[in-house]
Formats: structure tokens, C-alpha cells, sequence
């Protein structure tokens, strides 16, 4: 991360294919996730349980349980998770 944008009282911004190791970096909150619908519900699950928000990019999955899943694992953590479509955002989970 830049600490220029640190110090200047900006969010910075990470992009990165590595995703559970990032994860695990205390100074990230929240993740956009938009990847292809059979890897998205783990990747939002991951997310949830590391304790980030989450706003991820349709379609979350083909499977309609798999979803509600996501759902699940949202409610059961302190984190929010959005759905985003591609011109609207659903109201947040909180």
C-alpha cells in the first residue's frame, strides 16, 4: 500500500489474483469481488469470515442455495455484504 495516500487521509487501493493472502492483511476492510460465478461464493464466504465487508459483482453463482449461503454467513458476522448489479446496488445486509 501507498503510505503517501495512508498520510494524506486517502483510502488506497489494492489489487491483487492472491486472494486468501490478502485476506489476512488487518489493514484491508472491505473487498469488491468480481470473479466468474463458480468461484465467487467462495471467495465472498472467505471474505465474510475474515471479517471484511463485501460487495460483490453479479452473478454471485448459477446455484440459487449457494447465494442464500452467502447470505447466511453475512448475518452471522458483523460484516456487510452487497450485491452489485450492473447499474443499481441492492441495499446493504447490515
Amino acid at each position: 500500500m501507498s503510505t503517501n495516500a495512508e498520510e494524506s487521509g486517502r483510502y488506497s487501493v489494492l489489487a491483487t489474483s492472491l486472494v486468501f493472502r490478502f485476506l489476512a492483511l488487518y489493514s484491508v476492510d472491505a473487498v469488491l469481488i468480481c470473479g466468474a460465478p463458480h468461484v465467487n461464493v467462495n471467495m465472498v464466504r472467505r471474505a465474510l469470515r475474515h471479517g471484511k465487508d463485501v460487495l460483490v459483482d453479479r452473478p454471485v453463482s448459477l446455484v440459487p442455495t449457494a447465494v442464500m449461503a452467502c447470505h447466511e454467513e453475512a448475518q452471522n458476522t458483523d460484516s456487510i455484504l452487497m450485491f452489485a448489479f450492473t447499474r443499481c446496488v441492492t441495499c446493504a445486509h447490515l
